[in-house]
């Protein structure tokens, strides 16, 4: 295999390892799919806000995707709250959503981002206060 080829495999790897080890990175469960980078960790929305859900494509992710809400419980979704957005095309790498109005106040929340895939990627958990 040419010295090149090596090279630029380790720098890929390189990079997605950086990318995959900040704090607020999302969980990744496909090699190939999306890191969702807002909202992070810090997050603060309320019900209303019109927000950002911003994502970076990690290899080759052709599928529309869907958006949606959650509730998490440590490491598992607990609850499907609100589908934000259907039919989102990967290459946009973001969009602007609506935070649903009928909302408990509480740190448990997240996005969850799937396709067919089949693949489920999910944001830091962030806060939600009242609106």
């Amino acid at each position: 295999m040419p010295i090149s080829v090596i090279r630029r495999a380790k720098d890929v790897l390189r990079r997605v390892n950086r990318a995959l080890s900040r704090p607020d990175a999302a969980v990744l469960l496909d090699a190939d799919s999306v890191l969702v980078v807002t909202p992070g960790a810090d997050t603060v929305w309320a019900p209303g806000d019109r927000v950002r859900i911003g994502w970076r494509l990690v290899g080759l992710t052709g599928h529309p995707m869907d958006i949606a809400l959650v509730r998490v419980d440590g490491s598992r979704v607990s609850e499907d709250l609100a589908v934000l957005a259907t039919d989102v095309e990967p290459a946009d790498l973001g969009l602007t959503v609506t935070v649903p109005e009928n909302l408990t106040p509480a740190g448990n929340y997240a996005i969850a981002v799937t396709s067919h895939d089949p693949m489920a990627v999910y944001s830091p958990a962030f806060r939600i206060t009242a609106g």
